[in-house]
């Protein structure tokens, strides 16, 4: 430990050189660190004091008695009693058990870590009780080594940059601003028992889109309105909804449990849409790689397109016919079917398969019914509270050929679960 071109010993490396530290030998001894220290009679403290040197024990050395067998009552600890005895010699014993002790002694600091990399202390008091604890001192921003991103301070809107927690729990730059999905999506694959698994991922750049519409048709609802761009960070989708099998999977691992009256293990369904409520959709998508729900603005981009489309269904702005679509107005093709029946017809800009028709779709957010009115530029969420969630787009026993999928939302309760499937997202960082 070096300063002022003089270097002095400090062994156990707690910047105190050592002719100035009650115990070099010891880190967490620093300036007004209390010990306990004893007498031949008696236990006491003593504290550090700022010339390296302990203070004298409070403990008290008359340890002299006049009666050999007398028993006195006597403080000790933290605050308590105990009996001691007078020796043959003549000489006071320490306590035999002390009683009745409070939660500390006197003038005692206590530390605690907080936060990422702060701490905080408190104080006993005269009567052995903890005092509360102080505001915790720099308490940081994140955990050493995580990795994150961020919005601020890149352009276009919606890109990001890396950011990484350094030792000091304070967030670093530690790259360039991009708009790409950064990584690979992930591509589904046939399992071992020869099934396509469609864990297909796309990715969605960053940028703005147009959200609601200003149409004035007779059934477009004030909840549809206005149109107005919002800006969203890169990041992936599924490119279906998740199927029965996929579900199936999170079962048999435990993490996920079967909804309603479906069976998820009938392989003649294997590729149908997973009919679950909104909190096992939350489950499977945390135990599938830690992704999460899309919010209701990743999923309209994902389905109507970057800017400037307007489009009002997946696929562009033709109305759904009866020969092509499962609908109750039609007299025929009304029920479910698998989550790529429709590909050939119901595809996204960015490829994403049966947005518009098929079975409406869990988002993240709480339902807001003016949501087109309140939600922010870049980025929006409305967090659930659990109580209505917002689901996307038209299923099967529900859609029209006069409405508009891309529009279509409503809110529900939680424990819904009828004719509902969902997708996972994922951020790129």
């Amino acid at each position: 430990l070096c300063y002022e071109d003089v270097c002095h010993t400090d062994a156990d490396g707690d910047g105190i050189p050592a002719e100035l530290d009650c115990d070099d030998t010891d880190e967490n001894v620093v300036l007004e660190t209390v010990r306990v220290c004893t007498s031949a009679c008696d236990e006491g403290t003593q504290m550090c004091l700022t010339d390296g040197t302990w203070s004298t024990c409070s403990a008290e050395t008359t340890c002299e008695c006049n009666e050999p067998g007398a028993i006195r009552e006597h403080e000790c600890g933290n605050c308590g009693w105990g009996y001691q005895h007078c020796g043959s010699d003549y000489q006071w014993g320490m306590v035999d058990e002390c009683l009745d002790q409070g939660e500390c002694r006197p003038g005692e600091e206590g530390d605690q870590e907080c936060g990422f990399c702060g701490s905080q202390t408190r104080m006993c008091d005269t009567q052995c009780n903890w005092l509360d604890w102080s505001e915790c001192a720099n308490p940081g921003e994140c955990i050493p080594g995580t990795i994150s991103g961020t919005t601020d301070d890149c352009t276009p809107l919606g890109a990001i940059r890396h950011i990484a927690c350094s030792d000091a729990c304070v967030w670093e730059d530690s790259g360039e601003c991009f708009t790409d999905c950064e990584g690979i999506a992930r591509e589904g694959t046939v399992d071992a028992s020869g099934f396509y698994d469609y864990k297909d991922e796309i990715c969605i750049s960053a940028g703005p889109f147009y959200m609601g519409t200003d149409s004035d048709e007779y059934y477009i609802r004030p909840k549809h309105r206005p149109m107005h761009i919002v800006y969203l960070s890169p990041y992936f989708i599924d490119k279906y909804e998740v199927t029965r099998r996929r579900y199936r999977e999170c079962i048999e691992a435990g993490a996920c449990v079967a909804v309603g009256d479906f069976d998820f293990f009938d392989d003649d369904y294997h590729n149908f849409p997973a009919i679950v409520d909104y909190h096992s959709a939350v489950t499977f998508c945390e135990w599938d790689g830690g992704r999460v729900l899309p919010t209701e603005a990743e999923w309209m981009k994902a389905a109507r397109g970057p800017y400037p489309r307007t489009v009002m269904h997946p696929w562009g702005d033709d109305l759904a016919v009866c020969t092509d679509w499962s609908m109750p107005d039609c007299l025929s093709n009304s029920g479910m079917q698998s989550v790529e029946f429709w590909a050939d017809r119901d595809e996204s800009y960015y490829g994403a398969i049966q947005m518009g028709y098929g079975v409406a779709e869990i988002t993240a957010d709480r339902y807001v019914e003016d949501y087109h009115l309140t939600c922010e530029e870049l980025n929006p969420y409305f967090e659930n509270d659990d109580s209505m969630f917002t689901l996307r787009g038209k299923h099967f026993g529900h859609a029209s050929s006069t409405e508009y999928s891309i529009l279509s939302r409503v809110g529900v309760s939680t424990t819904f679960s009828t004719a509902i499937g969902f997708r996972c997202a994922k951020v790129v960082y």
